[in-house]
């Protein structure tokens, strides 16, 4: 009996987060049919990928013990910066990924809070009937939807802000008010001690679709959707 859970998350964990980025040729090739059976997977699976809180066996501090999240090099933190947008803003689809930019996506300091900060992504025409998001940390607004990361004080190696702005730090300082970019490859010649990591090309779509495919397994994805529909909800009743 084919085990759907046990498969999703050994594809997840037998090809490396750098995969999306940087590989040796044939290595390259193994991910890439690992990605087909996932892909194959979720689409004649549905019900056992979408209930990820459920059949998901990969949790997020695997991840971050095995390294596999971070911002060791550029593709981990390229591939952070993807799991921290996935789980926090609600993006499920490469087309929403896409929308993001270094204009829409700022830091901001926490009306709510004393000295914290957060990321905020203002996208009024993501919400549409034709691609609707998932609430992520969506902040109660009449006429414009916000979504929010928020600041990790307690464990600032997993803060989602510290994240962002190493990745800014590590970007062409001249790209970082464009409304058409967001994810960067990584360039090929910089060094782990370089100022900068990444070139001025665009990700390509098919990388980051399957760096996409691999992060929608991670369980903790679909328990923070949880926990803020709760939120929502909490928030009508009041």
């Amino acid at each position: 009996m084919l085990n759907i859970p046990m498969l999703l998350g050994q594809i997840a964990i037998l090809c490396p987060q750098s995969s999306s980025c940087l590989l040796p040729p044939a290595t390259k090739i193994h991910c890439i049919n690992l990605f087909h059976i996932l892909e194959f997977v979720t689409k004649y699976f549905p019900c056992h990928f979408v209930l990820g809180s459920i059949f998901s066996r990969v949790e997020e501090d695997y991840l971050w013990n095995g390294m596999q999240l971070g911002q060791q090099s550029p593709c981990i933190l390229l591939n952070t910066l993807l799991y921290f947008n996935t789980k926090h803003f609600g993006l499920r689809t490469i087309e929403q990924h896409l929308r993001l930019s270094f204009r829409n996506v700022v830091k901001r300091w926490n009306k709510n809070s004393d000295n914290t900060t957060c990321i905020q992504y203002e996208v009024p025409a993501l919400c549409d009937n034709q691609d609707k998001i998932t609430p992520g940390k969506r902040k109660r607004e009449e006429d414009e939807h916000i979504f929010e990361q928020r600041e990790n004080a307690a464990n600032p190696s997993r803060c989602p802000v510290k994240i962002f702005e190493c990745y800014l730090s590590k970007c062409p300082p001249n790209l970082q008010q464009r409304s058409d970019l967001f994810y960067l490859q990584p360039d090929h010649s910089s060094a782990p001690d370089s100022p900068i990591w990444f070139s001025s090309i665009p990700l390509d779509r098919n990388v980051l679709e399957n760096m996409l495919v691999r992060i929608l397994v991670i369980k903790d994805i679909y328990e923070e959707n949880e926990k803020d529909s709760s939120e929502v909800d909490e928030d009508d009743v009041d």
